[in-house]
């Protein structure tokens, strides 16, 4: 989400928030990363020191629902609202990075049986 932000100004088109709300509706629900994405803000978040104010906020975008692309782009716009939000979506920034050159390597360069 947060590199979709950014991908607009440089190649012309949808800036910021809509460029990343865009891409992430272009790409297939049942792809695998989503569930994988999903999993690992779970993950990241249940391990976050966040105070009641923040909790709640992490709550109220996620609603009774899984996390899905919508929620959690909607934490990493709201994540300017403290330092820890702030800190907690780099975090996930950086995870759901790393988990996508993963994927993207394990398709290039299967592993051995």
């Amino acid at each position: 989400a947060v590199v979709s932000t950014q991908s607009g100004i440089t190649a012309g088109g949808l800036r910021g928030w809509d460029n990343a709300n865009t891409w992430f509706s272009e790409t297939p629900q049942d792809h695998v990363m989503f569930g994988k994405s999903r999993d690992l803000v779970d993950g990241v978040i249940s391990q976050a020191k966040l105070n009641q104010d923040e909790s709640s906020t992490v709550q109220r975008l996620r609603g009774t629902f899984k996390w899905n692309w919508k929620t959690t782009t909607g934490l990493f716009q709201a994540s300017e609202a403290s330092l820890n939000l702030t800190q907690l979506c780099d975090k996930l920034h950086n995870s759901e990075l790393l988990l996508l050159l993963r994927h993207c390597n394990d398709i290039v360069n299967p592993k051995a049986l």
